[in-house]
């Protein structure tokens, strides 16, 4: 999926800065900048980079528990109901039935 699809000189984006900036709110998606033919800048809108953002801490946060799950293989850990059992224990919760 190519989101930069949306390409437009400096020049013009400069001339009609307001339109572009309701564009970019409106679809989300990033638009490039080109200055001589050249590409220069790519621009987003505030809330469809906070999105993404998020949604980059999100993927870095799952290949770190894939990466710490796969270093944890072949260790000796405990299960789940072992360390389920031995928390309600050391903090005297009730089990759930």
């Amino acid at each position: 999926m190519d989101e930069l699809q949306d390409i437009r000189s400096l020049n013009d984006f400069h001339r009609h800065g307001r339109r572009y900036a309701k564009q970019l709110a409106k679809t989300g998606r990033p638009a490039i900048l080109t200055l001589d033919s050249e590409t220069k800048l790519i621009v987003q809108d505030a809330t469809a980079y906070r999105n993404l953002v998020r949604r980059a801490g999100m993927a870095q946060s799952v290949a770190m528990l894939n990466k710490r799950l796969h270093e944890s293989r072949g260790t000796s850990g405990i299960d789940l109901a072992q360390w389920d059992a031995a928390m309600r224990k050391k903090y005297t919760i009730a089990s759930v039935a």
